[in-house]
């Protein structure tokens, strides 16, 4: 039995090392940690803005190659051009089907390819599991993008209601009228209060996700392969490294009802955001028509002065957002508030240590202690 065991031990080692050196099992495990699960914030941001640039807005389908395409420009855009190109190779675009209603947002995806004998410690089924992580953390981006657009365009309007104006021929006041009107899209039509309250349940979700879920449970991993013995133990690390992230970002059939909700709050960030973009258009096309454009005289002056650009249009049309995008927007910013503290109350219920610290990370400065639309 000694001899036996003797012999196990110096085949295990042999293959652990093989496997760590020869077939790079940890550079694939910090490949898969950049790429899918988002620790190479370069890459994302410019593959995200790649996507919201290059492919039509509501578009479900999209040819493969110009997806791969994209993907490999975010890559060669970002720092992780440096990476070997072995890695770079194995970087896969991979869509989902869509369903009514979803655009390639919902659809788009990336995967990881593997070959033996790598794939044996990292099997298909685990490769699920992280596209299970990304398809989360994607959808989380792709929220954080919309709030971050709906901001720059209001603050766009804000700039138009706040900066001076050359009046050339045109009534000082009707300006002033048309700076007011910007100014209430901004504030009153756009609902920002809300906007602020949606950006800060987004930021720290994704504090708790990139740093107390994937970092966490990242080192916990490298702990564990410094003292692996055999393959076997090497297999068993990684299945409850991957089995941590799903459970505390809540991608487990225990958190099935508090992921659906989280969804669910998800969709009404969109819902609310693209609405926004549609008042925010109104706006746009209402001050264009009224001679007003936030137009630089010099695109050097760092200042931006702006200056009036007559064009054809209705000055006499009445300067007030339609009562039913203003009443859409209100609608979205209750079912926002509704569904949010629903999930908060889930959380706080919840058996998972790791859930209730991400409910208390939510509200630990009592920022949603009163989630009522403040009424003028």
């Amino acid at each position: 039995e000694d001899v036996v065991g003797t012999h196990a031990d110096l085949a295990n080692k042999a293959l652990l090392s093989a496997l760590f050196h020869q077939y790079r099992l940890r550079d694939h495990l910090q490949a898969i940690k950049r790429y899918l699960l988002f620790g190479q914030g370069d890459f994302v941001r410019y593959l995200i803005d790649l996507l919201a640039d290059n492919v039509r807005p509501g578009a479900s389908t999209v040819h493969h190659h110009n997806l791969t395409g994209i993907v490999e420009t975010a890559i060669r855009a970002s720092s992780s051009q440096t990476d070997d190109g072995d890695v770079r190779e194995r970087v896969h675009v991979s869509t989902m089907e869509a369903t009514g209603g979803d655009d390639l947002f919902s659809v788009f995806s990336l995967e990881y390819k593997l070959d033996t004998p790598c794939n044996a410690v990292i099997t298909e089924r685990s490769m699920r599991k992280y596209k299970r992580v990304f398809n989360f953390l994607w959808g989380l981006k792709r929220v954080e993008q919309a709030l971050s657009t709906s901001w720059r365009r209001a603050s766009e309007l804000c700039h138009i209601g706040t900066h001076n104006v050359t009046v050339r021929g045109a009534d000082r006041d009707a300006h002033r009228e048309l700076q007011k009107f910007a100014l209430a899209v901004v504030y009153k039509a756009s609902n920002m209060w809300i906007h602020h309250q949606m950006m800060h349940f987004i930021t720290n979700l994704q504090y708790y996700m990139m740093f107390e879920v994937l970092e966490c449970s990242w080192e916990e991993l490298n702990k564990e392969l410094q003292s692996v013995q055999d393959v076997d133990q090497l297999i068993a690390s990684h299945n409850r490294y991957v089995d941590k992230i799903l459970e505390r970002a809540l991608l487990t059939e225990d958190s099935e009802t508090e992921k659906k909700q989280m969804d669910r709050v998800f969709k009404c960030i969109l819902d609310y955001c693209f609405t926004q973009q549609q008042i925010c258009d109104f706006a746009e096309r209402k001050l264009e028509r009224n001679g007003l454009m936030l137009c630089p005289v010099d695109t050097r002056d760092a200042d931006h002065d702006w200056h009036e650009q007559q064009e054809a249009g209705d000055d006499e049309s009445e300067l007030t957002v339609p009562a039913t995008l203003t009443c859409k927007i209100e609608s979205k910013a209750v079912e926002f508030s509704e569904s949010f503290s629903l999930l908060r109350d889930m959380l706080s219920s919840t058996k998972s240590a790791d859930l209730r610290s991400l409910n208390f990370r939510l509200d630990f400065s009592e920022f949603y202690a009163d989630m009522s639309v403040p009424q003028d």
